[in-house]
Formats: structure tokens, C-alpha cells, sequence
């Protein structure tokens, strides 16, 4: 039954104990006690949410707790009554009793004992039943008698039932209708961070289908120090994670409010700094924690600003590590323990433009056969072809605007198909060549493609350094999605040089500017077709 503002929902209750014992009767007050108790003790949790929320529904709370209070009262009653029915020699009690709760958005009507919730907004029914069919009649009433042959008590009474009612579908509104308010309440009480954007109202897709992790990776720097420019990142495992630093910078004595664990908080690039050149390349777990921090190859940096890149080649069954020193004018490559060095490419030092030096290299990709390509790169505008072993092949490009023409040749990816896509990065393109550098294609008007990743099933994603977004095109060149922001403040970005993710989907980002590594993970309900996914590395062969 229903008022005619709509706002007030009035339920009724009528309830009939047949050949009343002190047995039925107790049964019943117990059950009435029960209630009491869970609503109390779920009235007050809700009411936390409610509170936080700041939404209408803590008027219901309210109602719930006094509603809660007075059923231990109308148990004591009903024994109360049960016990003067059996004198007196009654043949039933007869209870009925209702209850007024406002509540703009809920209709409550009670036929038959099985409660019925409703949401204006969505129609959405729940259906609760309380009692034994055998306890419960369909008249509804709005008082409460005990019926004896000698005397005839009226006594007005609530029960909690219709606390229950309220609790039930305030909870059910709550949570499957999902008003914002109350839903991210829950989710940031439960620790699940940034809402992603199907789940929240506003909003800007900072962090895309993601959300970042807190305080990763636990700081590794000595003390005093913080971690310099991040040159890249490549993610063998959820719980193997490579990090080119830059080395470390010496924090000031003084640090601001704002600073948030990462160079980038001062409002100065980290390149900016001179660092020095300790914990160049580092390898940490899931949790963000140092596993091993390979200081017996910090040297080969020395005279340089530290590593630009770090790979891993998705066809090599050893997974060696392959690592990219521009201003050293080197490729290095590792065994995977980082005990050997396998292979040095280039001079330390030395700029040239020939099958045997660099002009500041920038990136490396591979074939499945093992033949790679280095982008050659901030001096030279090239790229170049290698066999396996490290055998110069080719080489194409020079300086100039037009096709097969570079300014700063900054990162390369490969698709399935053999065809090259160079990040062009000071011309805002990218060029699509085939395995021997005959031009393909163009795509023109990405501001500056820093890194570029081939995803498993085939997109090619961009993070750009300008808008400090992560682009996602077609291998027509068609953009499809695109999300991210600048900032120093979690989540954001301030010039991602390089990004990986793990066979878990977890996103990895190296920021060049900002001085940091961030993890991200996806959002709860997120759309995989918005999710990176990593290509897949060769297993990993046994000694």
C-alpha cells in the first residue's frame, strides 16, 4: 500500500500461531530476537557505506535500528501474550502489526509473507520469503490482537520483518541497480583502487581499461637517492620484470610535500639531472620488490646517461637480454642470469654512420629466425638489418621528409606478416617497410611515437611522449582507442619511453621525463578488446 506522494511505503504483517504452546511461542520470539541482532549488527555496516555515500538510503538505516530495538520488545510480547492465551484457554493468537518507512525509490507491498522489492528505475523484482507457509496468512493489518474467550487485548507492536524488507532491498537497489556513490564506497573500502570506467559517472579515462599500483616498484635507490630517468622496461614474467635505470639522483635535503617517490614531483624532467651511473639494469618481482640488480655491468655505461632500452626476444628460447645504450653508442647482449655478455654491437663512444658503429641507437625487434633490426636512430637516420649472430646485413634510410627519410628513428615493431613499423618520431609518422626495407605505407599525424609495441592479436599500440597517451591502430593505420594523461601523480604520464606487459596482462610503463616505472593492472570488468596483450616468449630452455 502506498501514500499518495509516493514516499511513504506502508507493509503489513499478519501472523496466526494455532494451538499456541509456550513451544511456538518461544520459537517464534527467538526468531524475532535473531533478526533484531543481524539487522542491528548489518544496519550499522551499511550505515558506514551510507554515511560515506552520502545518499538517501541512511534514512532506511535509521528505521532499521529502531525497527531492530523494538523486535526484542515485541518478542517479549508475544511470550507475554502466548502465556495468558494458554490460561485463559485460547485456541490461537492472532497477530498483526505493520510498519511505515519512507523511502523515495522503493515500493514495498507484503502478500502472503514473500516480500517483494522493487525499483522504480529499472523494475528489477527480488523476492524474499521470511516464514513457514503453515505461520503465515495473507491479511494485512495494522494492529495486533490476542484472541481469548474472557478477554480481548489490543496492543500495537512492530516486528522486524519489514527492517528486513528494507535492509533486503535497499542492499539489492544498492548493489545490482548500482548507484555510483554507494558502489565506489564499497570498492574503495575494499582496496580495489581506481574504478574503472564502466563502474563509476564522470571521469576521464586517466588510466584507460587499468588501474594503477599503488607504491611500485619498493624503492631500491641508496639511501638519499632516488632512481634517475627510466630508459625502458620489458616484463619477462608477472614476477620477472626488467628495469633500465638511468642510475640514481642525489635528492635534496629538503623535500617538498608534493614529492611523491619519483624525480618527476619537483616539476623537473629527470633528464635534466646528472646521475650516477648505480643499479643500471634491475630486475624486480610482482610485489615491486629487488630480486637482482646486475652492478657488474653498471661500467659499460659509464661516460653515457645509462640504458635506453631493454628486450627480450619473443623467438629465443634462452631469453637473453638484449640492452640499448644511445649516448654509449652500443647494443648489448646478456644471458638471461645476467652472468655473461654474450654479444657487444658498436664501439663505446664512437658515432659513425657504417656496418660497423652507431649514431645513437634507440630500439631492436626480430624476425623468428633471429635476424633483428636496430633503430639508428638520435644522429644517424637509419635503420639496420642484422643476421642472428650479429652479422651487418643492410641498412636504409637518410635524412629528409619524404618516404624512407627519418628524423630521430626512436623504436620498431614487426607483425606476424614480416612487415617493419618505425616510430619516425621527429617527423609525428610512422612508416610500415617489408623485411627489406622497401617502403609500404605511411601513417602521418601521431604528435611523437616514442615506443611502439605489435600486440598478440595484432594491434599495434603507440605510447606517445607529446600527448602522453597510448594509442591503439589497426595495421591499416586506423585509430581505434586511445587513453592517458599527463602528470606526475599516480597514474599519469610524463614521457613513456618504453611499455611491456606480462602474460597476466599487467601494463608496464618507463617514463623518460617523470623518472619512474609504474604497474598497472586491469580494471575489474575492463573490455579485453582495450587491453594490450603481450606477445607470448619462447618457453624457456633448460640447462
Amino acid at each position: 500500500m502506498i501514500n499518495s506522494g509516493l514516499e511513504t511505503t506502508i507493509s503489513g504483517l499478519h501472523m496466526v500461531i494455532v494451538k499456541p504452546s509456550i513451544t511456538n511461542c518461544v520459537l517464534v520470539a527467538v526468531f524475532v530476537a535473531i533478526v533484531a541482532v543481524f539487522s542491528v549488527t548489518v544496519a550499522v555496516l551499511f550505515a558506514i557505506v551510507a554515511v560515506k555515500s552520502g545518499t538517501q538510503a541512511v534514512l532506511v538505516v535509521v528505521v532499521i535500528i529502531i525497527s531492530s530495538f523494538e523486535a526484542v520488545i515485541s518478542g517479549l510480547n508475544m511470550i507475554i501474550f502466548a502465556s495468558q492465551t494458554i490460561k485463559s484457554g485460547s485456541e490461537a493468537i492472532g497477530l498483526e502489526c505493520h510498519k511505515i518507512i519512507s523511502v523515495p525509490e522503493i515500493i514495498f507491498f507484503v502478500p502472503d509473507m514473500v516480500i517483494y522489492g522493487r525499483n522504480k528505475m529499472n523494475s528489477r523484482p527480488i523476492t524474499i520469503s521470511f516464514l513457514p507457509e503453515k505461520l503465515a496468512l495473507s491479511r494485512i493489518a495494522c494492529y495486533s490482537q490476542v484472541h481469548s474467550p474472557y478477554e480481548s487485548k489490543e496492543v500495537q507492536m512492530r516486528m522486524p520483518i519489514i527492517a528486513l524488507i528494507a535492509l533486503a532491498v535497499v542492499f539489492s537497489v544498492s548493489l545490482l541497480s548500482t548507484p555510483a556513490p554507494v558502489q565506489q564506497a564499497i570498492e574503495k573500502d575494499a582496496g580495489l583502487g581506481v574504478l574503472s570506467s564502466n563502474s563509476q559517472k564522470g571521469g576521464e579515462e586517466e588510466t584507460g581499461p587499468y588501474e594503477v599500483v599503488p607504491k611500485w616498484p619498493q624503492p631500491f635507490a641508496r639511501q638519499g637517492y632516488i632512481q634517475g630517468s627510466q630508459g625502458g622496461v620489458f616484463a619477462e614474467t608477472p614476477n620477472r620484470i626488467f628495469i633500465a635505470n638511468r642510475g640514481e639522483i642525489k635528492l635534496p635535503e629538503k623535500l617538498p610535500n608534493n614529492f611523491n617517490g619519483a624525480w618527476g614531483s619537483f616539476g623537473t624532467p629527470a633528464t635534466g639531472q646528472k646521475p650516477e651511473l648505480r643499479n643500471c639494469i634491475i630486475i624486480v618481482d610482482a610485489n615491486g620488490k629487488l630480486l637482482e640488480s646486475w652492478t657488474q655491468w653498471d661500467k659499460l655505461f659509464e661516460g653515457g646517461r645509462g640504458p635506453h632500452a631493454v628486450k627480450i626476444s619473443p623467438y629465443d628460447p634462452e631469453r637473453n637480454v638484449w640492452v640499448v645504450d644511445d649516448m654509449r653508442q652500443q647494443v648489448f647482449k646478456f644471458s638471461n642470469d645476467g652472468k655473461k655478455l654474450l654479444m657487444t654491437l658498436g664501439e663505446a663512444g664512437v658515432a659513425a654512420n657504417d656496418d660497423k658503429h652507431f649514431g645513437r641507437p634507440t630500439d631492436i625487434a626480430w624476425l623468428p629466425d633471429g635476424t633483428f633490426y636496430v633503430t639508428d636512430g638520435y644522429t644517424n637516420t637509419r635503420v639496420v638489418k642484422f643476421d642472428k649472430n650479429g652479422k651487418f646485413l643492410m641498412t636504409w634510410g637518410t635524412p629528409g621528409t619524404g618516404p624512407s627519410q627519418f628524423d630521430t628513428v626512436h623504436s620498431i615493431a614487426i607483425d606476424r606478416n614480416r612487415r617493419l613499423y618505425v616510430s619516425d618520431r621527429g617527423h609525428s609518422r610512422i612508416q610500415i617497410f617489408d623485411e627489406n626495407g622497401k617502403f609500404l605505407d605511411m601513417w602521418p599525424n601521431i604528435r611523437q611515437p616514442y615506443h611502439i609495441m605489435m600486440s598478440a592479436d595484432q594491434y599495434l599500440w603507440v605510447a606517445d611522449g607529446v600527448s602522453n597517451k597510448f594509442l591503439k591502430y589497426d595495421l591499416n593505420g586506423k585509430l581505434l582507442y586511445s587513453w592517458g594523461t599527463y602528470g606526475t601523480f599516480p597514474g599519469a604520464f610524463w614521457g613513456v619511453h618504453q611499455f611491456s606487459v606480462d602474460p597476466d596482462g599487467n601494463l608496464y610503463t618507463a617514463e623518460t621525463f617523470g623518472g619512474r616505472t609504474q604497474k598497472y593492472r586491469p580494471a575489474r570488468g575492463a573490455d579485453p578488446a582495450r587491453l594490450i596483450k603481450a606477445a607470448p616468449l619462447m618457453g624457456k630452455a633448460s640447462n
